[in-house]
């Protein structure tokens, strides 16, 4: 093996038991050239980082959004007063703090036989410039729904029935279909979990990717094929030339979901909605799908809703998280808040059920019970047949109340730090 400080990095991190992050982390110092700053993550390979716990396993700490910010978006900070002005894919001013995209009361349901699902109900964020928020909950919470909702793709029998989805402003909900096709793929994309979505099994990846810029840009198509074939080397598709003559079938998995990626990445929206799509990567290209993804972020100011089960890769990533149980919106925050000191007992047990904080020869710990169907849901606070903490008060349902920069949906919220819990306590 050749002994770049990259591999360097992946030796210690194989060696020392690092999880996935620590690999990505060295990917992305080796993507971005940065050999001294990979020397020196190299030298503190035997040290893992965490979170109250929570293994990130990675050489920054979410607790120091400064050192994070810094390492993963070069000069854009988590620090949510930091107004940094960057250029936005239309080539005007943006501010990092201003609102790209803000939804307001979504809410998304399913007219089936046996009653009304709500699959999104009362979802309300807001998201700046250059900012990543980590969208994340238990399957079945209604994450991936919220982002099909945005995109306006939920198909009969669901249908947004409330609400507002403002794209700089312009609400995407009283949009034509026609006006609405347009601004998908160019102002705001989406990537998603299963690439056969996105891509077309009897047409060329050439034909797909070169469609994708004509459609919304005014360029010829030898211009729009050496940016097809720019986008597939960002994604780590060796020998692009000859991979964009080639069909779907004849891409592995992961190969396909990078040109996914690279098709989302094409016109530089002003928004990106990722439903889990480094799922299906190997370690080292995550890194680098993520190293191209902030880097748009930071050059161009677009906004990332980043959807995952992964905590750890969140705190990694994200400038601020928000926690889906059931349809809504549980907690809201600036992620090393969030993440450092959960007030939602449903964030706490996300995080208190992760193996690494297991006490080594003792059962490890979990929420209680299962998620509830949508269509069976109990009375007043849905977490409440779940909750340590449940009292004959949540038999009303909480509203998502603010709380300085956070916000939480509970009666009985948790105010201690995380770390402050025993070994042996339960969510």
């Amino acid at each position: 093996m050749i002994a770049s400080p990259g591999n360097v990095v992946l030796l210690c991190a194989l060696r020392t038991g690092w999880c996935v992050q620590a690999c990505v982390i060295a990917a992305l110092e080796t993507f971005a050239g940065q050999a001294s700053a990979a020397t020196g993550i190299a030298a503190r390979a035997t040290r893992s980082i965490s979170l109250n716990g929570l293994s990130l396993s990675s050489p920054w700490s979410p607790a120091r959004p400064d050192l994070r910010g810094r390492r993963m978006i070069g000069n854009i900070t988590a620090a949510k007063f930091l107004r940094f002005p960057v250029t936005s894919g239309s080539g005007k001013t943006a501010i990092m703090n201003a609102p790209v995209l803000s939804v307001e009361g979504l809410r998304t349901h399913f007219l089936t036989r046996k009653g009304v699902v709500k699959a999104v109900d009362d979802v309300s964020f807001s998201l700046g410039a250059g900012r990543v928020m980590g969208l994340v909950g238990e399957s079945g919470c209604g994450k991936s729904m919220t982002g099909y909702s945005i995109m306006g793709l939920v198909d009969p029998p669901g249908r947004i029935v409330s609400g507002r989805i403002l794209l700089n402003g312009e609400d995407l909900r009283l949009l034509s279909p026609q006006a609405l096709r347009r601004v998908r793929g160019s102002r705001i994309a989406m990537i998603f979990q299963d690439p056969m979505m996105t891509l077309n099994p009897v047409l060329r990846i050439d034909t797909q990717m070169m469609e994708a810029i004509q459609a919304h840009q005014s360029i010829d198509r030898r211009r729009a094929r050496e940016r097809s074939r720019e986008a597939l080397g960002q994604v780590g598709i060796p020998s692009p030339d000859e991979r964009l003559r080639a069909y779907p079938h004849q891409f592995s998995g992961g190969m396909r979901q990078r040109v996914a990626i690279a098709i989302a990445l094409l016109n530089r929206p002003d928004v990106i909605i990722a439903d889990e799509p480094t799922t299906a990567l190997d370690v080292t290209i995550q890194g680098q799908i993520l190293y191209e993804v902030q880097k748009l972020c930071r050059e161009s100011g677009t906004a990332l809703v980043w959807i995952t089960h992964d905590l750890s890769l969140v705190a990694g990533l994200a400038d601020e998280v928000s926690v889906m149980y059931a349809g809504k919106l549980v907690e809201q925050g600036e992620a090393a808040a969030v993440l450092g000191s959960p007030m939602h007992p449903y964030t706490r047990g996300l995080i208190l059920s992760a193996p690494s904080r297991n006490v080594r020869g003792r059962p490890l710990r979990q929420i209680p019970g299962m998620t509830p169907p949508l269509l069976q849901l109990p009375k007043g606070c849905a977490f409440r047949d779940r909750c340590a903490r449940a009292t004959e008060a949540c038999l009303t349902e909480p509203t998502l109340t603010a709380n300085g920069s956070r916000a939480v949906r509970c009666f009985h919220p948790h105010r201690e730090e995380l770390a402050q819990e025993s070994a042996g306590s339960t969510a």
